[in-house]
């Protein structure tokens, strides 16, 4: 497990290796190319963008961990 300081200092999160994988390499990318050129992404980027902020914000408001599928 990674911890891992979102936007905010006071905001930790912990992340399997998978989930911080996938941020790195798919999200970061994409979120970089959104504040670029928005209208560059497709659909099916915006909507995983959309599907990681979505889950980013309940995971905030139950105050609780990122999924993980670690045993």
């Amino acid at each position: 497990m990674v911890a891992l300081a979102f936007c905010h200092p006071v905001v930790d999160m912990t992340m399997s290796d998978t989930d911080l994988i996938h941020y790195i390499y798919i999200i970061l990318p994409l979120k970089e190319q959104f504040e670029r050129d928005p209208y560059g992404l497709t659909q099916t980027e915006l909507d995983l963008l959309n599907a990681h902020h979505q889950l980013t914000i309940e995971l905030k408001k139950a105050g609780s961990e990122w999924p993980s599928d670690d045993p």
